[in-house]
């Protein structure tokens, strides 16, 4: 028994010491800046008022877009903030306390599974500890921690390994002949903590795989106790029919792929490359080789082509089948394969997402780090000879260091939003988000000259583009003395381009910078011209709609309020996002054009 409480206090205190260490190597990351998509998400709450701070915060919290449910608590966490706008020091503060607190909560909930497993103290205690430092020091979970806007991921895994937490005591407690206590704790987990999780973002449903993965390999030899099948139906099989049912006859889960440069298809062969790349980085990874830049990720067009396509379906074909046979034999193997693919059982399957993405992993990773601490000390255990174990630990101690070390190299990019910036351009020539990102940053730091660099290496490398002549236009307006491209060329350019989701973006900042007159040597004639030849390019369909807004945005600033209600209505006999939002734009606009009828009418539908 002493010995028990020595080694609990002990572990204790490594911990507490690795949540310090964690804290120093990720300190020096939490300066920089807000970054993409921080812009879209989280800047609006700077325009909060004082006065009407209830009313600005439900607005907000409860308007997101991000995701088919909004994720209002991730909102929520972000406006609760509202007084630190300016202070990204602050933002990424909070994202590294809810890592450490995500970390205590791994450690705490693989202690509960592994005592529930009748494994010894000690043997818990350790694969738990190291199970979690992996997890907190591995460099593939960097740009979770330190990209604000991620807390929406970081949220959901909170919340999820909480009702795993919840989940698993209740486990404890059934077994000890507790039904009501025990039902009510694994409840509180599926249904409390899961619509907590699902509200920071949709993928927290996952919570109900990852208790069916544990249910089926590492507790199946534990006793099921009395109206357990009825509890697993209502809170595990009937969800996840109802959610199948749901991509199957209520989501189009195709809809989205007209957008992507890859079919669905192309997109299943190519994340079978794409998950063995993750377990490669997490295990095995390159210094400063992270970035949140995929887009110039090779897709895979068939099986072999490119070849590696075919050995990496064998491969993830082969696990699961491997998973599924031996997850009674040797179930901490089955654990780590089926854990792994049920965290990227959505972001990583058939949904119409970009293809790469490493916070996909935040959760998803923790079953390979389990089974491989499991592994570690199995192999000490059985080694007989002393300097083969002393060799074991100084060697997993330098390859843990070397993890701290390259996880170190990455924080510190992020320290630094500009140099970071031209890193991953220089990483990435082929990534038109990367090159894109890079020139952004130099117009936002007075080096245009730099940025138009950018924008011509764009024009060469991604000849069929779009977007690259709209950003030229608008660091012309920014910095005048930056010659702008010639019309006669950029119009040819625009006959015959291809569409692409910078577009949309340009095109709304020139305009906005017209109707604000904060660029008045870019005539009302040329934005005219250039949204003109886009709308009779038959190649531009994802932005069409928006087109017609932003020439009824310029018709509107000079007063021609009748043609600029023309063009929404023309918008809206395509697809339009916020359609809502453009049909009240139009009534205002039918209204100041005195077409008073038509904008009542318009109204009250």
């Amino acid at each position: 028994m002493k010995s028990s409480i020595r080694l609990q206090w002990l572990y204790s205190l490594l911990f507490l010491l690795l949540l310090g260490f964690s804290s120093a190597l990720y300190w020096q990351g939490l300066d920089g800046s807000f970054i993409l998509d921080d812009e879209h998400n989280i800047t609006e709450i700077k325009n909060f008022d004082d006065h009407s701070l209830s009313e600005d915060m439900s607005r907000y919290v409860f308007s997101g877009e991000a995701g088919a449910l909004g994720r209002p608590i991730s909102l929520l966490s972000f406006a609760l903030q509202f007084h630190n706008i300016h202070n990204v020091f602050a933002f990424k503060y909070v994202n590294l306390c809810i890592h450490l607190l995500i970390a205590t909560c791994i450690f705490w909930l693989l202690i509960k599974i592994t005592r529930l497993l009748a494994w010894d103290t000690h043997k818990s205690l350790f694969i738990a500890l190291l199970s979690t430092a992996l997890w907190l020091l591995s460099p593939i979970q960097v740009s979770t921690v330190l990209y604000v806007v991620q807390r929406m991921a970081q949220l959901s895994v909170l919340f999820t390994v909480i009702g795993l937490l919840c989940f698993v005591q209740g486990r404890t407690v059934l077994a000890q002949g507790k039904l009501r206590q025990g039902y009510l704790w694994a409840s509180i987990g599926m249904f409390v903590a899961g619509i907590f999780a699902i509200f920071s973002k949709e993928n927290g449903i996952l919570l109900i795989l990852y208790v069916l993965v544990l249910e089926l390999t590492l507790f199946h030899k534990i006793p099921e106790p009395k109206f357990w099948k009825l509890w697993k139906t209502i809170f595990v099989y009937s969800p996840l029919l109802i959610i199948i049912a749901y991509f199957m006859f209520v989501a189009n889960v195709l809809s989205g792929y007209e957008i992507r440069p890859f079919s669905l298809t192309e997109r299943l062969l190519t994340e079978s490359r794409i998950l063995l790349d993750y377990l490669r980085d997490t295990f095995l990874p390159q210094p400063q080789s992270f970035t949140i830049f995929h887009d110039d990720y090779v897709i895979s067009k068939n099986l072999i082509t490119p070849f590696s396509t075919l050995p990496a379906v064998i491969i993830i074909c082969s696990t699961l089948v491997i998973a599924w046979l031996w997850r009674k034999k040797i179930p901490v193997l089955s654990f780590a394969i089926l854990w792994f693919f049920a965290g990227h059982a959505l972001e990583s399957t058939f949904l119409a997402l970009m293809l790469y993405f490493e916070h996909r992993n935040y959760l998803a990773i923790l079953g390979f780090l389990f089974a491989f601490s499991c592994l570690l000390f199995y192999l000490y255990s059985i080694i007989q000879k002393k300097i083969l174990k002393i060799f074991m630990v100084v060697a997993s101690g330098v390859w843990l260091l070397l993890l701290s070390f390259i996880s170190y190299l990455e924080v510190g990019l992020w320290n630094n939003p500009v140099l970071q910036a031209v890193y991953w351009a220089e990483k990435h020539p082929y990534s038109g988000y990367a090159q894109s990102h890079a020139a952004a940053f130099m117009g936002d730091n007075g080096r245009p000259e730099e940025a138009l660099k950018y924008y011509a290496h764009m024009l060469e490398v991604f000849p069929e583009s779009s977007s690259h002549y709209i950003f030229w236009l608008n660091l012309h307006c920014a910095y005048p003395r930056i010659e702008p491209p010639e019309q006669k060329v950029m119009l040819a350019h625009f006959k015959q381009s291809q569409d692409d989701f910078g577009l949309g973006n340009g095109l709304n900042l020139l305009v906005s910078t017209h109707v604000e007159q904060l660029c008045p040597h870019i005539s009302r004639q040329k934005i005219e011209e250039i949204l003109g030849v886009l709308l009779d390019n038959p190649n531009i369909n994802i932005t069409h709609t928006l087109l017609y807004l932003q020439l009824g945005r310029l018709f509107a600033y000079h007063s021609e309020y009748l043609k600029a209600a023309a063009m929404i209505e023309k918008g809206t006999a395509y697809p339009m996002p916020n359609r809502a939002q453009a049909q009240t734009m139009q009534v205002y606009w039918l209204a100041q054009g005195r077409a008073f009828d038509q904008a009542l009418a318009l109204a009250k539908n």
